[in-house]
């Protein structure tokens, strides 16, 4: 059962990995052509006013024109070298081949900060037949959804400052680091940490952000303050344990989720299986012939129903089984009532003097008839108890060489030659029963004397770890078609064969 389990939980596993990568890729992929189209769409117009606008300007006019067509608010369009820009080959291609190019700031890797994730998206076009490019940015840049963000707080922290004299700044951003539980200090604009990206930043965005780990939330600002030589410093902010692990989840959705969904089947899984592995001893049990025990399965399974029917069906069993052995008790006591009246009978006549001699074999023939229907009334009950697990074995440690000798010796005034061989050595001592073992072997022998020609051979071999005992004649054989119901209850191969004496049993 443990393996079964195994083996299911490994192809749902794999199934639910494979369903998600394909679900991820696909939404991937849409989601990117979606974005791409709609920004073509909103791209399109602007990019062909501007490159028409630039046709008729000389090239070391660029930069001017441009600016006095930039939007007073948002980040300003730029004219880059083809050379420069970081581009896989087939976009650049398609640059160079006058195509719109949709790139991302970290390739479309998230930037945590209090717990958004951005990302800047730019779109790219070549400058007629130029080596140079112009990028206008589509999304709102990170900065300035950082400066959104943090509105009240700078525009609080900086309005204390303005209105503190500089030598007093130490102490009011202390106040202030108080209120809002955040670091605050002045550092030197030209200081080291500073890096020309972030100074880019600073002029263009008013906020720049020291660049996080993968996979960490940004943790500290940069600000200018109304000296031009400091910068305010916020952070590093302390995010608590719960929105880091949120921040790394959001970074790692696609791995959190396949592990989400593989827990979820684990358990699910546990729980089915639990109960199937219920309903799976029961069925055991009852295969044993034991219809006592019990087991519960919560009606809140889905697998109820199914024990509910499993449980209908071994009382449903139970009740048919001691029919069974009501019936069979009952038959085989009538039939020996009157087969003990018919023998008592048969013995006072057995004990009359000068019976003629027609009439003595006639007493032989019923009494061989007698003996007969007790025998097949045995090889019945001995047949239903072990259909019905009544039939207990009571082993014993015996000679099997010395016990076969035996067995055999009782055929010796057959008419068909009965002989015995010893393939092994006579001192083997063995566990068994040998009321039943006599069934078996008197079952084979008989079975053997009823088609052999002239000779029946009982051998024994034995090694470690097994004993065997055949029986062969030297009659008929079965055939190869028929061979594979020889241990079908009631099945016989010879047609002629009278069924009175010989059910297949």
């Amino acid at each position: 059962m443990i393996k079964l389990y195994l083996k299911t939980l490994t192809i749902v596993i794999v199934l639910t990995y494979l369903v998600s990568s394909i679900y991820h890729l696909g939404f991937s992929y849409f989601t990117k052509e979606n974005f791409n189209s709609i920004n073509q769409l909103m791209s399109k117009g602007t990019f062909s006013y501007i490159q028409t606008m630039l046709e008729k300007t000389p090239q070391s006019s660029w930069a001017s024109a441009l600016t006095t067509l930039q939007p007073s608010a948002g980040p300003p369009a730029k004219i880059l070298p083809i050379e420069s820009l970081q581009l896989n080959n087939k976009d650049k291609l398609r640059l160079l081949d006058g195509e719109m190019v949709f790139s991302s700031r970290e390739k479309f890797h998230f930037i945590y900060f209090l717990y958004y994730g951005v990302f800047e998206s730019f779109a790219l076009q070549r400058i007629a037949k130029s080596p140079f490019a112009l990028q206008i940015m589509l999304t709102e840049p990170i900065n300035q959804t950082i400066k959104d963000t943090m509105r009240w707080i700078i525009h609080i922290i900086l309005r204390e400052l303005n209105s503190t004299s500089k030598e007093n700044w130490p102490l009011a951003l202390k106040k202030l680091q108080t209120i809002f539980d955040m670091p605050l200090k002045v550092i030197p604009k030209k200081s080291s940490i500073i890096t020309n990206k972030m100074r880019e930043d600073l002029n263009t965005y008013a906020i720049a952000y020291s660049q996080p780990e993968t996979g960490k939330p940004i943790s500290t600002l940069y600000l200018p303050t109304s000296d031009p030589q400091k910068l305010l410093v916020i952070g590093p902010i302390q995010y608590s344990p719960l929105s880091s692990l949120f921040s790394v989840a959001q970074h790692y959705y696609f791995i959190s989720f396949v592990f989400a969904s593989i827990f979820s089947v684990v358990f699910l899984t546990w729980l089915f299986s639990r109960n199937i592995l219920k309903i799976y001893q029961i069925t055991k049990r009852y295969s044993k012939g034991n219809f006592s025990e019990r087991t519960k399965v919560s009606p809140f399974s889905i697998l109820h129903g199914v024990y509910k029917n499993v449980v209908s069906m071994g009382n449903n069993l139970k009740r048919l089984i001691q029919s069974q052995q009501n019936l069979t008790r009952f038959v085989a006591h009538e039939v020996r009532t009157p087969l003990s009246t018919m023998q008592f009978a048969l013995d006072s006549l057995k004990k009359e003097k000068d019976l003629p001699e027609s009439t003595v074999k006639k007493l032989i023939s019923i009494q061989e008839d007698i003996d007969d229907i007790n025998k097949l009334i045995s090889y019945f009950l001995l047949y239903y108890k072990s259909t019905s697990h009544e039939l207990k074995l009571k082993p014993e440690l015996l000679n099997i060489a010395n016990w076969l000798k035996n067995t055999v010796k009782r055929y010796e005034l057959s008419k068909i030659n009965v002989t015995l061989q010893l393939l092994t050595q006579e001192n083997i001592m063995i566990s068994f029963d040998p009321n039943l073992l006599k069934h078996v072997v008197d079952n084979l022998i008989t079975n053997a004397l009823k088609f052999a020609r002239k000779n029946v051979l009982v051998s024994l071999a034995a090694d470690r770890h097994y004993v065997e005992v055949h029986v062969e004649d030297d009659g008929p054989s079965i055939s190869e078609l028929e061979m594979k119901n020889i241990f079908e209850p009631f099945v016989t191969f010879n047609a002629d064969q009278d069924l009175g004496k010989h059910i297949g049993l």
